[in-house]
Protein backbone atom coordinates (compact mmCIF):
# COMPACT_ATOMS: atom_id res chain seq x y z
CA UNK A 1 0.00 0.00 0.00
CA UNK A 2 1.27 3.28 -0.65
CA UNK A 3 1.82 6.15 1.75
CA UNK A 4 -1.81 7.90 1.68
CA UNK A 5 -1.40 11.87 2.90
CA UNK A 6 -4.29 13.62 3.11
CA UNK A 7 -3.73 17.51 3.56
CA UNK A 8 -7.67 18.63 3.36
CA UNK A 9 -7.31 19.71 7.19
CA UNK A 10 -4.30 22.55 6.64
CA UNK A 11 -2.13 23.14 8.40
CA UNK A 12 -2.58 19.38 9.69
CA UNK A 13 -1.20 16.95 7.20
CA UNK A 14 -2.38 13.08 8.18
CA UNK A 15 0.07 10.68 6.36
CA UNK A 16 -0.32 6.79 6.79
CA UNK A 17 1.99 4.42 5.92
CA UNK A 18 0.85 0.45 5.65
CA UNK A 19 3.32 -2.31 3.73
CA UNK A 20 7.18 -1.81 2.55
CA UNK A 21 6.94 1.53 0.55
CA UNK A 22 8.34 1.57 -2.49
CA UNK A 23 10.98 4.37 -3.99
CA UNK A 24 8.27 5.35 -6.15
CA UNK A 25 5.84 5.81 -3.54
CA UNK A 26 8.33 7.57 -1.24
CA UNK A 27 9.30 9.80 -4.47
CA UNK A 28 5.56 10.89 -4.46
CA UNK A 29 5.52 11.60 -1.12
CA UNK A 30 8.73 13.85 -0.80
CA UNK A 31 6.89 15.64 -3.43
CA UNK A 32 3.80 15.93 -1.56
CA UNK A 33 6.43 17.54 1.40
CA UNK A 34 7.43 19.99 -1.05
CA UNK A 35 3.70 20.86 -1.99
CA UNK A 36 3.52 21.16 1.71
CA UNK A 37 6.05 23.55 2.09
CA UNK A 38 5.41 25.33 -1.13
CA UNK A 39 2.71 26.89 0.90
CA UNK A 40 5.31 28.99 3.43
CA UNK A 41 2.49 28.02 6.36
CA UNK A 42 3.36 26.65 9.51
CA UNK A 43 2.20 22.94 9.27
CA UNK A 44 2.11 20.10 11.43
CA UNK A 45 2.52 15.79 10.74
CA UNK A 46 0.34 13.10 11.93
CA UNK A 47 2.12 9.93 10.51
CA UNK A 48 1.07 6.71 11.33
CA UNK A 49 2.64 3.71 10.15
CA UNK A 50 2.68 0.06 10.52
CA UNK A 51 5.67 -2.23 11.21
CA UNK A 52 6.43 -3.12 7.49
CA UNK A 53 6.32 0.65 6.57
CA UNK A 54 9.91 0.95 7.67
CA UNK A 55 11.49 -1.25 5.34
CA UNK A 56 12.91 1.22 2.43
CA UNK A 57 15.20 0.59 -0.42
CA UNK A 58 18.87 2.05 -0.19
CA UNK A 59 17.65 3.99 -3.23
CA UNK A 60 15.02 5.68 -1.00
CA UNK A 61 17.30 6.08 1.86
CA UNK A 62 19.35 8.21 -1.02
CA UNK A 63 16.71 10.48 -2.19
CA UNK A 64 15.44 11.36 1.48
CA UNK A 65 19.46 12.65 2.35
CA UNK A 66 19.62 14.56 -0.94
CA UNK A 67 15.83 16.11 -0.74
CA UNK A 68 16.82 17.06 3.52
CA UNK A 69 19.79 18.59 2.30
CA UNK A 70 17.95 20.73 -0.52
CA UNK A 71 15.04 21.37 1.80
CA UNK A 72 16.29 21.54 5.02
CA UNK A 73 15.88 25.77 5.38
CA UNK A 74 12.27 25.56 4.16
CA UNK A 75 11.75 23.04 6.96
CA UNK A 76 11.36 25.80 9.23
CA UNK A 77 7.61 25.53 8.15
CA UNK A 78 7.16 22.14 10.02
CA UNK A 79 6.05 23.14 13.23
CA UNK A 80 5.96 19.08 14.67
CA UNK A 81 5.41 15.98 13.41
CA UNK A 82 3.84 13.39 15.81
CA UNK A 83 4.55 9.39 14.70
CA UNK A 84 1.83 6.51 15.41
CA UNK A 85 4.11 3.56 15.46
CA UNK A 86 3.87 -0.25 16.63
CA UNK A 87 4.54 -0.82 19.93
CA UNK A 88 7.90 -2.55 18.49
CA UNK A 89 9.24 0.42 17.40
CA UNK A 90 8.16 2.44 20.07
CA UNK A 91 11.19 2.48 22.38
CA UNK A 92 13.85 3.07 19.44
CA UNK A 93 11.26 6.05 17.70
CA UNK A 94 11.27 7.86 21.03
CA UNK A 95 15.04 7.87 21.99
CA UNK A 96 15.61 9.05 18.10
CA UNK A 97 16.63 13.08 17.90
CA UNK A 98 14.64 14.08 15.25
CA UNK A 99 14.88 17.46 16.23
CA UNK A 100 18.49 17.21 15.90
CA UNK A 101 17.88 15.92 12.13
CA UNK A 102 15.28 17.71 10.94
CA UNK A 103 14.95 21.00 13.16
CA UNK A 104 11.37 20.23 14.08
CA UNK A 105 9.96 18.55 17.43
CA UNK A 106 9.06 15.20 16.88
CA UNK A 107 7.70 12.46 19.03
CA UNK A 108 6.61 8.93 18.80
CA UNK A 109 2.89 7.81 20.03
CA UNK A 110 1.63 4.49 20.21
CA UNK A 111 -2.23 6.04 20.17
CA UNK A 112 -3.61 8.40 17.41
CA UNK A 113 -5.40 10.52 20.08
CA UNK A 114 -2.39 10.67 22.13
CA UNK A 115 -0.44 12.38 18.76
CA UNK A 116 -3.52 14.72 17.61
CA UNK A 117 -3.51 16.15 21.83
CA UNK A 118 0.30 16.73 21.40
CA UNK A 119 0.13 18.03 18.05
CA UNK A 120 -2.95 20.61 19.28
CA UNK A 121 -0.78 21.61 22.39
CA UNK A 122 2.19 22.80 19.28
CA UNK A 123 -0.20 24.10 17.40
CA UNK A 124 -1.72 26.45 20.61
CA UNK A 125 1.65 27.08 21.54
CA UNK A 126 2.36 28.75 18.19
CA UNK A 127 -0.94 30.82 18.11
CA UNK A 128 0.28 31.82 21.27
CA UNK A 129 3.90 32.33 21.12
Amino acid sequence: MPIISDSSEFPLVYQKSEGEVSFQEYAKSLEEWESWLDKETPFLILSVRDADSFKHSSESAKAGKAWLQKNRVRLKWVKGIAMVVPEPFFNSMSKADLQKAFGFPSKAFLKEKDAKDWLTEIFNQEDNG
